[in-house]
């Protein structure tokens, strides 16, 4: 794990990063402090301490205020920004359903596919709403939030396989007893998996879960666990309720391999991320193993959930894969609909949350996102009152439960590096995408970037074939090499995501034509140290993603397993690139997005963020070659990095 060393050469890239805006945003400064509870941050708030409460209030933080305070705040209410779910574990994710832990085997009910799905009627949704959201929630059955841009089409998919409000509590304890018997008569398991009393056990002891419940969420998640926990024992499956704060949790969730079977469950919070208006990353990222953000990770030595034809109908929506918008639909509404099924996690609700200001110290109300609430629009647009000197400050809040601040790594490429809420309220508001998505509609537009001459020219048949010629100038970043080339392509070798490599253009006819371009203009500006933005910027954001993905030895330290398997299957999206004398980019890549011509230009547009399932941070490359050498090459200390 990249930790000390790399979060001081992370925070240093911070301050260079703020200099990539080209007019800023209104305030000249943004001061941060946190608070470890919601409602003595709201009262600074109210009297002038802070100017703006950086997280979301929930309802029974809110509207416990006294009417004084809360006549003092200007608040922001949002639902579907913020929701939580339950994240099971399925190893071994097959019959007959057991595990090996220090020599002790243990049989896991949730790598029974139908108890899992069965935990989606043995809670009610609405009593979770009604009674620990105070009313200030609503269900949530799908990873599309509600009330978001086209989002009501995904929801027929909970009335399909019968998914209410209250629940079933009948039908739930009678289909994992179903599941259970099945599994009881299976050879491996028959005289050993037996319903007690009360309890089923295996070899004489109760089958138990491990429950992870967040404590530090004391209004929302620990009770949530509490009563999902009860409701799963009236099944006859106890459950261990390991009630610890969020870097406890992550050690087990996160950081450990599920078939240790040191968790069986958890007690998930998420933020939207941004306004969606086509849903194929949030689907894949809740659903896929290829996203890296399923039990496994991916990680070396851990076993990892698979899922072929989640894997395949998501790249291929994700990508641009598609040959028209009804061929969209149909992968994506059948992947939305397998994850249910799957239920390797399973939606609970989505919450009301306030985001409040000081009333009297805005001049007008400032942007937030429909889909996350306060977001990098809400830096660009909030307007302080002045101080003396003229200066604007902006000063804002966090609330952070007892235990460390953040939980992932300052890690600009990992997975899941600056993945918590945490991190995202520093790297988000001094990081600039190219392109980024409207805050109410969702629709993408060019916010560091603009393009022209942006077109698809495709040939429908079995499978689609491109029209538009690669030029002999256009170039990929040959990792094996270490130089741009042209008359090479990076392809999936096989067709099955086993093996992804560079092939000469010639191999194929179909590979020297492309399905789309478009040529990319870019604000440029300076890093805060002074160096200017320029194309080599760029083109050495292009080429690291190969230098992650591509092995080149036994003893290649570079090459990270887990990222090369959520990054490969995005990279043969891109068949060459044009470095034009002006600084603009010519793009060619294989894909079609027939829904959104500005979602195409963003999945062709180049990015100063080094390509990864992170959440969006814009580092120099020098720091980049840094943190690279760190895992590479060793340091003074003798610490081991890695990726996160």
């Amino acid at each position: 794990m990249m930790r000390k060393a790399v979060a001081l050469i992370v925070c240093f890239s911070l301050a260079l990063s703020i200099g990539a805006q080209v007019k800023g945003p209104i305030v000249d400064k943004i001061l941060l402090s946190t608070r470890t509870q919601q409602d003595i941050a709201l009262k600074d708030v109210a009297t002038g301490r802070s100017d703006l409460f950086n997280y979301q209030a929930d309802g029974a933080a809110y509207k416990a205020l006294p009417d004084d305070v809360k006549s003092r705040l200007e608040a922001y209410d949002n639902t579907g920004s913020n929701y939580v779910s339950l994240y099971l574990n399925p190893y071994p994710n097959k019959a007959p359903y057991q595990g090996v832990v220090d020599g002790k085997t243990q049989f896991n009910p949730f790598a029974i596919r139908e108890v899992r799905f069965a935990i989606n009627f043995i809670f009610s949704r609405k009593q979770i709403c009604d009674e620990i959201m105070v009313g200030a929630g609503v269900p949530l059955y799908t990873p599309v939030t509600p009330g978001q841009p086209n989002s009501a089409r995904f929801g027929l998919a909970a009335s399909m396989f019968g998914f209410t409000a209250t629940g079933n509590e009948k039908k739930a304890i009678a289909d994992i007893t179903a599941a259970m018997q099945k599994a009881a008569e299976l050879p491996e398991n028959k005289g050993r998996l037996v319903k007690g009393a009360q309890w089923w056990t295996f070899d004489g002891q109760p089958v138990t879960l491990k429950f992870l419940i967040r404590v530090d969420d004391p209004t929302l998640r620990l009770p949530e666990g509490r009563y999902i926990a009860d409701q799963i024992e009236k099944a006859g499956i106890k459950v261990e309720r390991l009630e610890w704060d969020r870097t406890r949790c992550r050690q087990l969730w996160d950081k450990s391999d599920p078939a240790e079977l040191g968790w069986h469950i958890y007690t998930e919070g998420w933020g939207g991320g941004q306004t969606n208006a086509f849903w194929e990353v949030p689907i894949a990222q809740m659903t896929s193993p290829w996203s890296g953000s399923m039990p496994g990770g991916n990680k070396s030595g851990f076993w990892s959930y698979q899922n072929d034809e989640l894997d395949s109908l998501t790249q291929d929506c994700v990508n641009g894969r598609v040959k028209s918008v009804d061929e969209y639909y149909q992968k994506l509404l059948k992947a939305n609909e397998l994850g249910l099924r799957e239920a390797v996690r399973i939606w609970v609700a989505a919450q009301t949350v306030y985001f409040c200001a000081n009333k009297d110290r805005f001049i007008g109300r400032f942007v937030t996102g429909s889909g996350d609430g306060i977001d990098r629009f809400t830096w660009l647009t909030a307007d302080v009152k002045p101080e003396k000197d003229g200066q604007k400050i902006l000063r804002q809040t966090a609330f952070s439960a007892r235990g460390a601040l953040f939980m992932s790594s300052w890690d600009p490429i990992g997975n899941m590096g600056m993945s918590d809420a945490y991190s995202q309220a520093v790297i988000s508001a001094v990081s600039d995408p190219e392109v980024v998505a409207n805050p109410v509609t969702g629709i993408p537009f060019g916010m560091r970037a603009t393009w022209k001459d942006l077109r698809t020219d495709i040939a429908i048949g079995t499978d689609i074939t491109g029209k538009i010629a690669i030029p002999k100038d256009a170039v990929l970043w040959n990792a094996r090499t270490g130089k741009w080339e042209s008359g090479i392509v990076y392809v999936d070798v096989k067709g099955d995501g086993s093996v992804y490599d560079y092939v000469p253009m010639t191999s194929r006819p179909d590979y020297g034509k492309a399905w789309s371009t478009g040529t990319f203009t870019f604000k440029g500006g300076n890093w805060h140290n002074g160096m200017p933005i320029t194309q080599a910027d760029y083109r050495y954001a292009l080429s690291r993603p190969y230098e992650l993905c591509i092995r080149r030895g036994a003893d290649d330290k570079v090459y990270d397993e887990s990222y090369a398997s959520s990054i490969n299957p995005n990279l043969p999206r891109f068949r060459g690139y044009v470095f034009n004398k002006d600084g603009s980019i010519t793009v060619y890549g294989n894909v079609n997005y027939p829904m959104d011509q500005p979602s195409l230009a963003q999945l062709l547009c180049p990015s100063l963020m080094i390509q990864a399932s992170n959440y969006g941070s814009f580092i120099p490359w020098q720091i980049h070659e840094a943190m690279k050498l760190l895992v590479s090459e060793g340091n003074a200390s003798k610490t081991a990095y890695a990726l996160n």
